[in-house]
């Protein structure tokens, strides 16, 4: 039984990348989340565990109390969310370097997946670096990893993105 940990798991990939694993034998999914009961909602087979993303000791229960033999790292925001710079670093570079450097203590390590955004290797612009800072980093870790990098992304979203609308 492959234990897969999915973090980012309330956005649009990642609620995909929950629903395919549900259809999946031979997997158990635990989604790593702020608030219990959103991924629930998803599918009665994702083990939803409470994570605060802020504090350095729950890195630690990642491979311990939280088995995993993949990762997969769906976690993104964005700038007006974040509220600021700063922030948005923090949520798409600072909290994925957390996880990273807690997996390559593991033994034996994860397979890591990342989603990244087309464009990364090209990177123009705030989100774009970012996004390529944590590819390099990911490279550079010693994990066996996938990184994807999807484009435009479409479907039902929570909150509204106009602009991603319009180049629809």
């Amino acid at each position: 039984m492959k234990q897969v940990v999915v973090v980012g798991g309330t956005g649009l990939v990642g609620r995909e990348l929950l629903r395919q694993l549900h259809d999946r034998s031979g997997v158990t999914c635990t989604a790593l989340v702020r608030r219990e009961g959103i991924v629930g909602q998803l599918s009665d087979r994702v083990r939803e565990v409470r994570f605060d993303f802020d504090n350095p000791n729950h890195y630690a229960r990642l491979g311990t109390d939280i088995p995993c033999d993949v990762f997969l790292c769906a976690l993104g925001t964005t700038l007006r969310k974040a509220g600021d710079a700063e922030r948005f670093r923090d949520i798409d570079f600072g909290i994925p370097m957390r996880f990273l450097d807690r997996l390559r203590r593991l033994d034996p390590k994860p397979l890591v997946g990342l989603v990244s955004s087309a464009g990364a290797d090209r990177p123009r612009g705030l989100y774009l670096r970012v996004k390529a800072e944590l590819e390099r980093a990911l490279l550079d870790s010693g994990l066996p990893y996938v990184i994807v990098r999807p484009g435009l992304l479409l479907g039902e979203r929570e909150e509204p993105r106009p602009l991603e609308r319009l180049a629809s």
